[in-house]
């Protein structure tokens, strides 16, 4: 699995970090078209995998939103098999900081406070697997309120 989800990483991490945020191809002209969802789906992972992969806006205006789902990360009772997803920086603050969020079988979302987000899969050596897991990654822009100022 760590082969596979690295390499995706990689294309994933080029894609986003082009000058208009995250591509798709998706235009009948085989252009890449801004603000789309990009999807990867590990495999069976086995022991003593790990992978990180990170996710940056090309803005400081753009928020990334994670999706999981289909999470199959099997439970030891500390999450010694683990998926854990940062804000800015790994050991940055944990946005799935809720432990059935980290293993198990929980689908859930979050949303970054920064242009980046970290994902991080690790496994131990228990002897226990899951199947892994499905992400979507897309980038949200940041809101502007618009404030009326009278002169």
């Amino acid at each position: 699995m760590s082969d596979r989800i690295c390499l995706i990483a990689l294309a994933l991490t080029l894609l986003i970090n082009t000058s208009n945020g995250l591509f798709a191809p998706s235009s009948p002209n085989g252009d890449k078209m801004p603000g789309e969802s990009y999807e990867f789906t590990s495999k069976k992972y086995k022991d003593n995998e790990a992978c990180t992969l990170t996710i940056k806006g090309s803005t400081t205006n753009q928020r990334i939103i994670v999706s999981i789902e289909k999470m199959d990360i099997a439970p030891d009772g500390n999450c010694g098999d683990s998926l854990k997803i940062y804000d800015g920086k790994v050991g940055g603050t944990l946005l799935n900081s809720v432990a059935t969020e980290q293993c198990g079988k929980k689908d859930f979302y979050v949303r970054s406070n920064s242009n980046t987000a970290v994902i991080v899969f690790s496994s131990n050596n228990d002897g226990k697997q899951g199947t892994g897991f499905t992400a979507t990654v897309a980038i949200d822009f940041f809101r502007i309120q618009l404030v009326h100022v009278d002169e």
